[in-house]
């Protein structure tokens, strides 16, 4: 079994690596429902991410429009990324549409992550 990078963030931090959180909307922060627009964020996740933005950079990745996704979480120190990625914004709120696949934004968030850009 894969352990828990959560439970594990001193020892990765040793090896001069850190960690940053990539996550879901749908099916991940929500349930998974029959109508989008029931697709809430609990009050328990909602100060699950708070406390997690204060350990690790964090984006929600959603297949929602950038906007929608963005409002239902309303986390001011997320990154977040609608239509799967083509329009990304992040914590200032500037917004890139991206025509490659891989924004500016993205690869910068990489290099701080320490990953190398593409």
């Amino acid at each position: 079994m894969i352990s828990s990078a959560l439970k594990n963030v001193q020892e990765i931090a040793r090896h001069g690596r850190r960690l940053a959180v990539f996550l879901d909307y749908d099916g991940t922060l929500t349930p998974i429902v029959s109508h989008p627009e029931k697709a809430l964020l609990s009050d328990s996740m909602r100060q699950a991410l708070q406390s997690l933005v204060l350990q690790a950079p964090v984006a929600i990745l959603s297949g929602r429009d950038l906007d929608d996704v963005r409002q239902r979480v309303n986390i001011g120190a997320i990154v977040y990324a609608g239509s799967h990625g083509f329009d990304i914004a992040g914590p200032s709120r500037s917004a890139q549409r991206n025509r490659h696949g891989v924004s500016a934004q993205a690869r910068y968030g990489r290099r701080r992550a320490g990953q190398t850009a593409c």
